[in-house]
């Protein structure tokens, strides 16, 4: 994975595909930190994401970021110790964020 250096010159990327890419450390996590825009950032089915506290990192590390692999961010999950009822929870299906799968085009137009 790039430097933080690399990342933090990204200033208009705000969708950041990276699910099944083998990412394994923590490092790599931490350099995405760096991303001035990002919105949207999908990073299931790597290693990394079986870390316990996984979520927890990347949701309060990026406090731009709006979605993590295919859930919104929810307030309970950037505020500690909140809770705003079952409908407003962390990974909930009402929070599911349903990704185009464009694998079996040749392109993405």
């Amino acid at each position: 994975m790039p430097a933080a250096s690399v990342f933090a010159g990204m200033k208009s990327l705000q969708f950041f595909y990276l699910h099944n890419n083998n990412i394994s450390k923590w490092q790599d996590l931490q350099s995405l930190v760096s991303l001035p825009a990002i919105m949207h950032l999908t990073l299931f089915a790597n290693p990394v994401c079986a870390i316990p506290g996984y979520r927890h990192f990347v949701v309060n590390s990026i406090p731009c970021l709006k979605a993590l692999d295919n859930y919104v961010i929810t307030d309970e999950e950037r505020i500690e110790d909140a809770s705003f009822g079952n409908r407003f929870r962390g990974l909930n299906e009402y929070m599911k964020w349903h990704i185009t799968d464009y694998s079996d085009e040749p392109s993405a137009e």
